[in-house]
């Protein structure tokens, strides 16, 4: 019995199949994101688009969003607004290193995401949702965060293959 065990482990760890995360190969960023890994800058205020920052949240009951996201989170959790403002109208791309909603808010309402996907593995990219925005002044609602803080960055969307 002890070989047969022996055996499949020796299968799986050849084919793959009982790959540790620690050592899976890692992905690069994407060139728009480029500037993630960079220390947290001591930006206030409006979001720089192309600059990764890390974002002070409240708790949620203690925020008021100009829209009602879509997902709350829970009592306990935190949430926060921001503002960026969008020189060309295109589609710009929203990284988050931990687990949040979000919603983007324009003319007051909250604007569709056309794609959604996981950042590149050991990146600390936790998601990437994509909007196709209009020129001028936007807000991000980040809500139902577990910690009072969370990276995040605003930037021009890569083209995808399909988009």
């Amino acid at each position: 019995m002890r070989a047969a065990g022996l055996a499949l482990a020796l299968i799986l760890c050849a084919t793959g199949a009982a790959a540790d995360p620690a050592t899976q190969a890692c992905e690069p960023l994407p060139a728009s994101l480029s500037t993630w890994g960079a220390p947290p800058t001591a930006e206030t205020g409006d979001l720089t688009l192309g600059v990764a920052r890390d974002l002070t949240l409240a708790p949620t009951t203690q925020v008021t969003l100009p829209v009602t996201p879509t997902k709350l989170g829970a009592p306990d959790s935190f949430s926060g607004l921001v503002a960026f403002e969008v020189a060309a109208a295109g589609d710009y791309q929203v990284a988050l290193g931990a687990p949040a909603w979000i919603e983007v808010v324009r003319d007051g309402g909250a604007v569709a995401s056309i794609r959604h996907s996981h950042g590149p593995a050991c990146s600390g990219v936790r998601k990437i949702v994509v909007f196709t925005l209009t020129s001028g002044r936007h807000l991000l609602e980040v809500v139902g965060a577990s910690t009072p803080t969370v990276r995040m960055m605003v930037a021009p969307a890569e083209q995808s293959a399909s988009h």
